[in-house]
C-alpha cells in the first residue's frame, strides 16, 4: 500500500515530493502503534500520520494489554503471544523452534489439541518444569467474526473502549506536534465479500446472532463522534466490480488488487482534501 500510495501522490503533478513510510508491525494494535510513533515515528518529522485499524484484531489486541481476550479466539495466535511473553525460558524457545521447523510437531499440536507438547512433556517429567498460563477454552464461534456479534458481551465493549482511547491518544499526540492525523479502517473480508459471508454463515449454528458490517459501523461512529479525518475504504470496496478479489480467501488479507484499491482511495482523499501541506 505504502509504495503504491507514494507513487500515486508523486504522479499527481504537484510540486512537492512525497515520501510514504510504512511503520506498521505485524500483530500490533493501537496502543503499541502509539508507542512506536512516540519512540520512532515523530523523529522522522511527518506532516501526516495515517493509522490503519482492523477492529477484529485491534479490539482483541487492546484486551491483551490488560490480560484479557475475546471469548472466541484463535488458540494458535494466543499460544504465540504466550511464547513471546515468556521468551526468556529456553523451553519456550525450543517449542518455537519445533513449531517453525517440524511438520510432525505441528501435526502433533493439531491432533492432540495441546498447544505446546514439548513443554507439557517436560513438565510431566518434573525435571525442568516451566508452568504455562492456562487459557480459558475458546467458545465455539468463528473468532474472526466476534466483533460482528449483534449483542456484545463485556469484553468486546471494554476492548472497543480501549481501542478508541488509544486511537484518540494518537490523535492528540499528533495535534500537540501540529501533525495531521488520518484514520482508515480495512473492512473484514466477510463484510465486503458476499460469497465469504454466505459460506461462513452456513458453518455457524445460529446466523441470526451476527450483524454483518458492524466492524465498519463502529469505526464510522468513532469518526463522526470525534470529527476525525477518516477515509471510508469500505465504500470504495463495495463499489468494486469484484469485491471478493480484493482479499485472499484463505487468510482474509488484501490481495494486490486490494492493496491497489486502498492506495488509490487514500491518494484520492489526500489530493482532494485540504489535509496535504500547502505547495
Amino acid at each position: 500500500i505504502s509504495r503504491q500510495l507514494e507513487t500515486r501522490l508523486n504522479a499527481a503533478g504537484r510540486s512537492q515530493r512525497f515520501t510514504v513510510i510504512n511503520a506498521g508491525v505485524d500483530g500490533y494494535g493501537p496502543w503499541q502503534e502509539r508507542v512506536r510513533l512516540l519512540e520512532i515515528g515523530f523523529a522522522l518529522q511527518p506532516d501526516i500520520v495515517a493509522l490503519q485499524v482492523f477492529p477484529p484484531n485491534d479490539i482483541d489486541n487492546s484486551l491483551g494489554k490488560i490480560g484479557k481476550r475475546m471469548r472466541a479466539y484463535d488458540p494458535a495466535w494466543e499460544h504465540l503471544l504466550q511464547n513471546r511473553r515468556q521468551w526468556g525460558a529456553w523451553q519456550v524457545r525450543a517449542d518455537e523452534w519445533f513449531i517453525r521447523h517440524s511438520a510432525f510437531y505441528n501435526r502433533l499440536v493439531r491432533v492432540t489439541g495441546v498447544p505446546a507438547p514439548l513443554i507439557e512433556v517436560l513438565n510431566r517429567l518434573r525435571l525442568v518444569r516451566h508452568p504455562m498460563p492456562q487459557l480459558p477454552k475458546s467458545e465455539s464461534r468463528p473468532y474472526w467474526l466476534e466483533v460482528q456479534l449483534k449483542d456484545w458481551y463485556e469484553e468486546l465493549v471494554e476492548g472497543r473502549a480501549l481501542m478508541e482511547a488509544d486511537i484518540l491518544a494518537i490523535r492528540d499526540d499528533c495535534r500537540a506536534r501540529r501533525v495531521t492525523f488520518l484514520l482508515y479502517s480495512v473492512p473484514d473480508m466477510n463484510t465486503v465479500c458476499d460469497a465469504s459471508w454466505k459460506w461462513t454463515m452456513d458453518q455457524v449454528d445460529d446466523p441470526s446472532i451476527y450483524e454483518r458490517g458492524k466492524d465498519v459501523s463502529i469505526v464510522r461512529e468513532l469518526c463522526e463522534r470525534e470529527e476525525l479525518h477518516c477515509i471510508d475504504l469500505a465504500d470504495a470496496m463495495f463499489a468494486s466490480p469484484s469485491p471478493c478479489e480484493l482479499y485472499y480467501g484463505m487468510d482474509g488479507h488484501l490481495t494486490p488488487a486490494g492493496a491497489a484499491l486502498t492506495a488509490r482511495t487514500i491518494a484520492d482523499y489526500l489530493l482532494g482534501s485540504a489535509v496535504l501541506p500547502i505547495e
